[in-house]
This record gives C-alpha cells, structure tokens and sequence, in this order.
C-alpha cells in the first residue's frame, strides 16, 4: 500500500492509500505516487514529477505577512530582554560600587555591543532578519 496524489490537469485533486491494482479514478485522472515523507494534498500542483504547494490566497498571504511581521517585533523584543537579563548582575555590581573583574567587565561590553546591535535592526518589516549573534 502506498499513497498517491489523484492528478487532474496537473492539480491534485485528492489523496489515496492504494494497494496499485486497476482502479478508474474517473477521465483524465492519473495516480502517482507520492514520495515518502511528502506532505501532498488537494491543491498541490503535479509538474514535471515534483509536487509543488498551492499559491496562497490573497487573504492567506496576507496572514502571512502580518505573523511575519509580529515575529520579528516580537524577536526583536525577546532577544533584547533575555540580552538585558544576562546583564543585570554586572549592572547592580557597578550602581552599589564594586568592581567588575577584568573577564566580566569584557562580557558586559561584548552584551552592551549586542544590545546595541538588536536595538540597530528596524525589525517593523517582513523580510527575514539577519539577526546579530550572541555574546559567548
């Protein structure tokens, strides 16, 4: 048993598990098998022996593009909190007036620097962001 992608002029017009043996699945509808580990469905378009996803809808793409935008504000967001987390002790060391040691005087900055290149990103866009890699 295998599954195939039922295709009529290219489309998909279904799926089936199906053990191969003659069937007529209606004029003009082919079976094909569908790759193992493919995720195939009704819409897919069958070219040139790939399948390929359905085009969005206005209204999805649209969907898409506003979770893409809160992704990177909210990326954004969370990468300078979590940065601003890591430097919180060397921060209440330096107000109260003790001294950082050389090692964590060296990590603040390398996290001050990182901060400052989040802060840098206009993340209010749907491209994907090159996002500035941590501090070690």
């Amino acid at each position: 048993m295998n599954n195939y992608a039922l295709i009529k002029n290219g489309k998909v017009i279904n799926t089936a598990i199906w053990d191969g043996v003659d069937i007529d699945f209606g004029e003009g509808v082919n079976a094909i098998v569908i790759p193992e580990g493919s995720q195939v469905s009704a819409g897919y378009v069958y070219l040139k022996g790939s399948f390929f996803p359905p085009e969005p809808s206005p209204e999805e793409l649209e969907e898409q593009q506003k979770n893409k935008l809160q992704y990177n504000l909210n990326s954004k967001i969370s990468f300078i909190e979590m940065a601003t987390q890591k430097i919180a002790v060397w921060q209440t060391k330096l107000l109260i007036g003790r001294k950082l040691t050389p090692e964590e005087e060296n990590k603040l900055n390398a996290w001050l620097d990182y901060i400052d290149s989040l802060e840098s990103i206009e993340a209010n866009t749907i491209e994907n962001i090159n996002w500035p890699r941590e501090p070690e």
